[in-house]
Formats: structure tokens, C-alpha cells, sequence
């Protein structure tokens, strides 16, 4: 186990399950069936799979005192993440995703109100100031009072700044780009990838790359890419028959980390992320990619293209 920690800031909800036949246009209607709830969240879904691999790992979020909410925080503990950083107010409205799932793929609704001023804590600041990683994204951050002071804090103390940077969490250029240049490690997906490339041209991430260590793009099934100063690694995907994809990014995420927190090479950090990332989507639910460093290295050992 790392002697520093990951620090998750984000939001845990709960995911309700339909499938349905087909991905209705828009003014179509549909018949859907629920298939199951679960607790979700992306970025409690990393801070899941992380704590899984045996890491220190807190959860910072904001959620109401509603007894429903319990299961919320007992998840996390379930699967090894310190809830102590959680704020519980009864003055904060629930979210949810409701999740939509058709042959192998899946639409996700993010079912959220807008929240209360959320502002850190005292003891949430002095564990930024001691982690290794802080995990979150730009929308989570900008929820929070202060938060950019917060974090510059936290990196002068040598925390790392990770951010899982998706198309839909892009939104206010030039107040993103304050968060943004201050990452240490950019996960962007394969979406991401295309409105950045779209907007900014093809050599975008060496524009990122002038204040980041690292951009990793995930590519699901076409595998992902590591880009440094110095390198661009491509490390292939692992072919399964996918169940449910909802978590796969956030499962490649969180074990690319806990290999970079063992000090391995890329190209054996995004070997190992793609195939917990593979192993994941083989079962319903978002936090499926919990298992132990054992279980994704067997994996790979019985993997047959």
C-alpha cells in the first residue's frame, strides 16, 4: 500500500438500469425495462476501484442526510474507501444517473439539481495537503468555494492534480482552462478526444503537454494512448463481449494510477489498465472493476484474442 493516498472529490449516486432494443431518435417513444440500481458515480467509481488494489483512499463529496443516502457511503466502505471526508447536509439535493443500456452500449442521464455553495473543510484541506493523487474533474472543482487556491496548495505540497476530462464536462473555455492547466495527468475519452481535436487542431494535447506530465486518451475497444513530452505509446485493447460498458473509463483511470503509484513503466501501466477496463465491462454495474491487483494480472494470463 502507498503511504500517501488518492483523494476522490466528486459525486456518489445512485444508477438505476433499463435496457431497451433499440436507441429511440429524439420524439420517438420507446418501451424500456428496468433491469436493476446501483450505486454509481464516476468519480466514486475510481475511488472504488482504486481502494480495491489495497490504496489509501478518501472520498470527498457533499450528500444529504436522508437514510437512503447511508447506502451511498457503506459502498465506499464496502469496497476500502474512507468516508471521513464526506460532508452530509440536509440541504443538498439527491442525484442520480439513469443509465440505458442496448446491445453492449449505453446512454447515461445525469439527474442532478443545482447545489448549495460548497465549501472545504478544514480537515478536507489538510488531507489534499498529504495525498499523492487528487482525483476529480473540472465541474466537481468549480462547485467548491476556493477551490483553485485549495489545489494550489495541495501541489506545492506534491499532490498531483488528475483530471477525467469528458466532452459533456467541458464548458466555460476560459474558467475550464484554469483548472485545466494546473493538471498533472489528463484523462480525456475517446469523445473528449474529438471536441479538443475539433476545436483546437490536431496538436492540442502538446498544448496541454506544456503544463501536464501526461494525457492518456481511451479508446474503448481501439485500446488507448499515453502522450508525454517524449513519448506517444499506443497499448491495445483487450477484445471481450462487453455487458455493460458504464465504469470502463473510470476502472482504466483509477488502475492506471495504482500502476504509476508502483513506480511501473507506461507501457505495463496501460497494459494493466485496459485489461481491468476489459474485465470490468463483463458484468452489470459501474463498480464491477473492483478486484485486486492478482485478479487483473489473471486476466491477462488467460486472455485469448
Amino acid at each position: 500500500m502507498s503511504e500517501k493516498s488518492l483523494i476522490a472529490i466528486g459525486i456518489n449516486c445512485i444508477d438505476e438500469y433499463y435496457s431497451m432494443d433499440n436507441t429511440p431518435a429524439l420524439g420517438e417513444k420507446i418501451n424500456v425495462n428496468y433491469l436493476d440500481s446501483k450505486v454509481g458515480g464516476m468519480i466514486g467509481n475510481a475511488a472504488a476501484i482504486y481502494a480495491g488494489y489495497g490504496q489509501k483512499t478518501f472520498m470527498i463529496d457533499f450528500i444529504n442526510t436522508k437514510p437512503q443516502n447511508d447506502l451511498l457511503v457503506d459502498d465506499l466502505v464496502n469496497c476500502g474507501v474512507d468516508p471521513s471526508l464526506i460532508v452530509r447536509d440536509p440541504d443538498i439535493p439527491d442525484a442520480k444517473c439513469i443509465i440505458m443500456l442496448s446491445k453492449g452500449e449505453r446512454i447515461i442521464f445525469v439527474v442532478e439539481n443545482e447545489r448549495k455553495p460548497l465549501y472545504f473543510t478544514e480537515k478536507q484541506i489538510d488531507e489534499l495537503n498529504k495525498s499523492e493523487f487528487i482525483y476529480s474533474t473540472i465541474m466537481d472543482l468549480k462547485r467548491i468555494h476556493n477551490s483553485l487556491n485549495v489545489i494550489d496548495n495541495a501541489r506545492k505540497s506534491g499532490a498531483k492534480l488528475v483530471f477525467d476530462i469528458e466532452a459533456n464536462l467541458l464548458n466555460e473555455q476560459f474558467a475550464d482552462y484554469e483548472y485545466l492547466k494546473r493538471a498533472d495527468i489528463i484523462f480525456l475519452n475517446e469523445s473528449a478526444h474529438k471536441v479538443f481535436k475539433s476545436q483546437y487542431g490536431d496538436d492540442y494535447v502538446e498544448h496541454f503537454l506544456e503544463t501536464a506530465q501526461l494525457v492518456v486518451i481511451t479508446k474503448g475497444e481501439n485500446g488507448s494512448v499515453i502522450k508525454t513530452k517524449e513519448d506517444n505509446i499506443t497499448i491495445d485493447a483487450f477484445k471481450v463481449n462487453p455487458k455493460d460498458t458504464t465504469g470502463a473509463g473510470d476502472t482504466f483511470n483509477a488502475s492506471f494510477l495504482y500502476g504509476l503509484s508502483r513506480g511501473w513503466d507506461l507501457v505495463t501501466v496501460g497494459k494493466f489498465a485496459n485489461a481491468a477496463a476489459a474485465k470490468s465491462i463483463l458484468e452489470l454495474g459501474p463498480r464491477s472493476g473492483v478486484s485486486n491487483e492478482q485478479e487483473v494480472l489473471n486476466f491477462i494470463s488467460n486472455y485469448n484474442d
